[in-house]
Protein backbone atom coordinates (compact mmCIF):
# COMPACT_ATOMS: atom_id res chain seq x y z
CA UNK A 1 0.00 0.00 0.00
CA UNK A 2 2.84 2.48 0.92
CA UNK A 3 4.44 2.32 -2.59
CA UNK A 4 1.61 3.65 -4.12
CA UNK A 5 0.72 6.12 -1.37
CA UNK A 6 -1.54 5.11 0.76
CA UNK A 7 -0.56 4.02 4.53
CA UNK A 8 -2.79 2.16 6.94
CA UNK A 9 -3.10 2.89 10.53
CA UNK A 10 -4.62 1.18 13.48
CA UNK A 11 -5.74 2.38 16.57
CA UNK A 12 -7.27 -0.86 18.45
CA UNK A 13 -6.53 1.28 22.39
CA UNK A 14 -8.75 3.86 24.14
CA UNK A 15 -9.59 7.26 23.47
CA UNK A 16 -6.72 8.88 25.27
CA UNK A 17 -4.49 7.28 22.56
CA UNK A 18 -6.04 8.16 20.13
CA UNK A 19 -5.91 11.57 21.27
CA UNK A 20 -2.05 10.73 21.68
CA UNK A 21 -1.86 9.54 17.86
CA UNK A 22 -3.41 12.96 17.00
CA UNK A 23 0.10 14.77 17.49
CA UNK A 24 1.58 13.07 14.39
CA UNK A 25 -1.46 13.00 11.77
CA UNK A 26 -0.93 16.21 10.35
CA UNK A 27 3.05 14.89 9.70
CA UNK A 28 1.53 11.55 8.10
CA UNK A 29 -0.82 13.71 5.72
CA UNK A 30 1.66 15.49 4.75
CA UNK A 31 3.94 12.00 3.77
CA UNK A 32 1.11 10.15 2.14
CA UNK A 33 -1.59 10.30 -0.76
CA UNK A 34 -4.66 8.71 1.43
CA UNK A 35 -4.89 7.69 5.00
CA UNK A 36 -6.88 5.35 6.08
CA UNK A 37 -7.55 4.41 10.27
CA UNK A 38 -8.79 1.21 11.49
CA UNK A 39 -10.21 2.74 15.43
CA UNK A 40 -12.56 2.41 17.91
CA UNK A 41 -13.09 6.30 18.45
CA UNK A 42 -13.88 7.79 15.13
CA UNK A 43 -15.35 10.53 16.61
CA UNK A 44 -11.47 11.72 17.63
CA UNK A 45 -11.08 12.42 13.67
CA UNK A 46 -13.85 14.89 13.37
CA UNK A 47 -11.67 17.68 12.55
CA UNK A 48 -10.04 15.38 9.79
CA UNK A 49 -12.40 15.16 6.63
CA UNK A 50 -9.31 14.15 4.66
CA UNK A 51 -8.50 10.42 6.60
CA UNK A 52 -10.69 7.86 5.88
CA UNK A 53 -12.28 5.47 8.68
CA UNK A 54 -12.71 2.30 9.04
CA UNK A 55 -13.65 0.06 11.57
CA UNK A 56 -11.57 -1.69 14.02
CA UNK A 57 -13.20 -5.18 12.58
CA UNK A 58 -12.42 -4.44 9.32
CA UNK A 59 -9.00 -5.37 10.28
CA UNK A 60 -7.43 -8.69 10.53
CA UNK A 61 -6.30 -9.59 14.04
CA UNK A 62 -2.44 -10.72 12.95
CA UNK A 63 -2.24 -6.49 11.97
CA UNK A 64 -4.07 -5.61 14.69
CA UNK A 65 -1.14 -6.93 16.60
CA UNK A 66 1.49 -5.64 14.25
CA UNK A 67 0.49 -1.75 14.66
CA UNK A 68 -0.95 -2.68 18.86
CA UNK A 69 0.83 0.56 20.25
CA UNK A 70 1.39 -0.82 24.18
CA UNK A 71 2.63 -4.15 22.49
CA UNK A 72 5.03 -2.28 20.46
CA UNK A 73 6.35 -0.35 23.34
CA UNK A 74 6.85 -2.95 25.51
CA UNK A 75 8.90 -4.83 23.06
CA UNK A 76 10.85 -1.98 22.56
CA UNK A 77 11.14 -1.38 26.23
CA UNK A 78 9.70 2.51 25.67
CA UNK A 79 10.61 4.38 28.24
CA UNK A 80 9.78 8.10 26.30
CA UNK A 81 6.26 9.90 25.32
CA UNK A 82 3.55 7.72 23.71
CA UNK A 83 3.44 10.12 21.52
CA UNK A 84 7.28 10.00 20.42
CA UNK A 85 6.13 5.92 20.40
CA UNK A 86 3.79 6.69 17.66
CA UNK A 87 5.81 8.59 15.54
CA UNK A 88 8.91 5.62 15.85
CA UNK A 89 6.24 3.27 15.21
CA UNK A 90 5.10 5.14 12.15
CA UNK A 91 8.15 6.58 10.84
CA UNK A 92 7.79 10.40 11.94
CA UNK A 93 10.85 12.53 13.29
CA UNK A 94 9.91 12.85 16.65
CA UNK A 95 7.48 15.31 18.17
CA UNK A 96 9.06 18.08 21.02
CA UNK A 97 6.86 18.49 23.99
CA UNK A 98 6.94 21.77 25.29
CA UNK A 99 6.76 22.73 29.03
CA UNK A 100 4.67 25.35 29.12
CA UNK A 101 2.19 25.64 31.57
CA UNK A 102 -1.23 27.90 31.10
CA UNK A 103 -2.99 27.91 34.61
CA UNK A 104 -5.41 31.09 35.55
CA UNK A 105 -5.82 30.13 39.06
CA UNK A 106 -7.46 33.65 39.97
CA UNK A 107 -10.35 32.31 37.39
CA UNK A 108 -12.25 29.65 39.80
CA UNK A 109 -13.83 27.71 37.18
CA UNK A 110 -12.07 24.18 37.62
CA UNK A 111 -13.01 21.06 35.88
CA UNK A 112 -12.37 17.66 37.29
CA UNK A 113 -12.13 14.11 35.09
CA UNK A 114 -11.95 11.82 38.33
CA UNK A 115 -12.23 8.06 36.68
CA UNK A 116 -10.51 6.41 33.95
CA UNK A 117 -12.11 3.69 31.58
CA UNK A 118 -13.90 1.11 33.69
CA UNK A 119 -12.43 -2.20 33.40
CA UNK A 120 -13.66 -5.63 31.15
CA UNK A 121 -13.82 -7.40 34.27
CA UNK A 122 -15.79 -4.57 35.87
CA UNK A 123 -13.13 -4.27 38.80
CA UNK A 124 -12.45 -0.60 39.95
CA UNK A 125 -9.88 1.01 38.19
CA UNK A 126 -6.34 1.08 39.88
CA UNK A 127 -5.53 4.19 37.72
CA UNK A 128 -8.36 5.90 40.04
CA UNK A 129 -7.63 8.32 42.71
CA UNK A 130 -8.98 7.14 46.25
CA UNK A 131 -9.69 10.38 48.00
CA UNK A 132 -11.87 12.75 45.77
CA UNK A 133 -14.29 13.47 48.38
CA UNK A 134 -11.78 15.11 50.64
CA UNK A 135 -9.81 16.96 48.10
CA UNK A 136 -12.90 18.39 46.35
CA UNK A 137 -13.97 19.62 50.15
CA UNK A 138 -10.57 21.38 50.22
CA UNK A 139 -10.98 22.91 46.84
CA UNK A 140 -14.17 24.48 47.38
CA UNK A 141 -12.86 25.49 50.80
CA UNK A 142 -10.74 27.78 48.50
CA UNK A 143 -13.86 29.18 46.83
CA UNK A 144 -13.36 26.78 43.34
CA UNK A 145 -16.49 26.25 41.45
CA UNK A 146 -15.94 22.68 40.45
CA UNK A 147 -17.36 20.82 37.26
CA UNK A 148 -17.61 17.28 36.67
CA UNK A 149 -17.48 15.51 33.82
CA UNK A 150 -18.08 11.74 32.76
CA UNK A 151 -20.19 9.15 31.26
CA UNK A 152 -23.30 7.55 32.58
CA UNK A 153 -22.20 4.96 35.04
CA UNK A 154 -19.92 6.83 37.02
CA UNK A 155 -19.77 8.37 40.59
CA UNK A 156 -21.38 11.53 40.96
CA UNK A 157 -19.13 13.52 43.24
CA UNK A 158 -20.30 17.41 42.90
CA UNK A 159 -23.72 18.92 42.25
CA UNK A 160 -22.60 19.98 38.66
CA UNK A 161 -21.73 16.98 36.82
CA UNK A 162 -22.19 16.68 33.30
CA UNK A 163 -22.39 13.39 31.63
CA UNK A 164 -22.00 12.28 27.96
CA UNK A 165 -20.49 15.47 26.61
CA UNK A 166 -19.46 15.84 22.99
CA UNK A 167 -15.85 16.44 22.42
CA UNK A 168 -16.72 19.95 21.35
CA UNK A 169 -18.60 20.51 24.77
CA UNK A 170 -15.74 19.21 26.04
CA UNK A 171 -13.36 21.54 24.13
CA UNK A 172 -15.33 24.69 25.48
CA UNK A 173 -15.36 23.86 28.41
CA UNK A 174 -11.54 23.78 28.65
CA UNK A 175 -11.62 26.71 27.24
CA UNK A 176 -13.67 28.40 29.80
CA UNK A 177 -12.06 26.95 32.98
CA UNK A 178 -8.78 28.33 34.96
CA UNK A 179 -7.33 23.88 34.72
CA UNK A 180 -8.41 20.69 35.19
CA UNK A 181 -7.69 18.05 37.52
CA UNK A 182 -7.53 14.03 36.19
CA UNK A 183 -6.66 10.72 36.65
CA UNK A 184 -4.35 8.86 34.15
CA UNK A 185 -7.09 9.38 31.58
CA UNK A 186 -8.15 10.51 28.40
CA UNK A 187 -8.14 14.31 29.48
CA UNK A 188 -4.32 15.19 29.66
CA UNK A 189 -4.20 13.86 25.71
CA UNK A 190 -7.31 15.76 24.87
CA UNK A 191 -5.91 19.36 26.51
CA UNK A 192 -2.47 18.94 25.02
CA UNK A 193 -3.38 18.48 20.78
CA UNK A 194 -6.12 21.11 21.56
CA UNK A 195 -3.45 23.82 23.14
CA UNK A 196 -6.11 24.16 25.77
CA UNK A 197 -5.26 24.95 29.49
CA UNK A 198 -2.99 22.97 31.53
CA UNK A 199 -4.16 20.58 34.80
CA UNK A 200 -2.97 18.63 37.35
CA UNK A 201 -2.71 15.01 37.06
CA UNK A 202 -3.15 12.44 39.47
CA UNK A 203 -0.52 9.64 39.10
CA UNK A 204 -0.46 6.20 41.26
CA UNK A 205 1.18 3.60 39.12
CA UNK A 206 1.62 5.09 35.77
CA UNK A 207 4.35 6.60 34.08
CA UNK A 208 3.59 10.21 33.81
CA UNK A 209 7.38 10.38 31.74
CA UNK A 210 5.82 8.23 28.93
CA UNK A 211 1.76 9.55 29.33
CA UNK A 212 1.69 12.61 30.84
CA UNK A 213 2.77 16.12 29.35
CA UNK A 214 5.12 18.50 30.50
CA UNK A 215 2.72 21.78 30.48
CA UNK A 216 0.56 19.96 33.52
CA UNK A 217 1.48 19.64 37.08
CA UNK A 218 2.01 16.33 37.13
CA UNK A 219 1.23 14.68 41.28
CA UNK A 220 3.43 11.62 41.65
CA UNK A 221 3.94 10.21 45.26
CA UNK A 222 7.04 8.23 44.16
CA UNK A 223 8.64 6.50 41.15
CA UNK A 224 8.95 3.76 43.22
CA UNK A 225 5.45 2.80 42.73
CA UNK A 226 5.04 2.84 39.15
CA UNK A 227 4.06 -0.48 37.87
CA UNK A 228 7.29 -3.11 36.36
CA UNK A 229 5.30 -3.08 33.24
CA UNK A 230 3.55 -0.27 32.30
CA UNK A 231 2.25 -1.42 29.15
CA UNK A 232 0.42 -4.69 30.59
CA UNK A 233 -3.79 -4.68 30.87
CA UNK A 234 -5.05 -2.82 34.17
CA UNK A 235 -7.41 -6.14 34.75
CA UNK A 236 -4.43 -8.03 36.28
CA UNK A 237 -3.21 -4.54 38.43
CA UNK A 238 -3.83 -4.91 42.21
CA UNK A 239 -5.18 -1.55 43.78
CA UNK A 240 -2.98 0.01 46.42
CA UNK A 241 -3.93 3.35 48.43
CA UNK A 242 -0.74 3.57 50.11
CA UNK A 243 0.38 5.08 46.42
CA UNK A 244 -1.94 8.03 46.48
CA UNK A 245 -0.62 11.80 47.14
CA UNK A 246 -3.01 12.80 50.04
CA UNK A 247 -5.60 15.69 49.41
CA UNK A 248 -3.41 17.67 51.43
CA UNK A 249 -0.40 17.33 49.71
CA UNK A 250 -2.08 18.01 46.23
CA UNK A 251 -3.67 21.39 47.02
CA UNK A 252 -1.67 24.06 44.60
Amino acid sequence: MEKWGYKLIVLDNGIGDHFAFLNILPELIKKYKKIIISCCYPEVFEDFPEVNLISIAAVPLILQERYNIYKWMGDNNWKESIVNAFAKLYNIPPIILEKKHKLNISNKKVVISPYSKRLRNRKPNPKNYPYWKEYITRLKERGYDIIQIGVDGEKQLVKDFRRNLKLKEIKTLLEECAFWISVDNFLPHFAHVYNLCSGIVLWGKSDPEIFGYPENINKLKNRENLRRKQFDIWEAEEIDYSIWLTPQELII
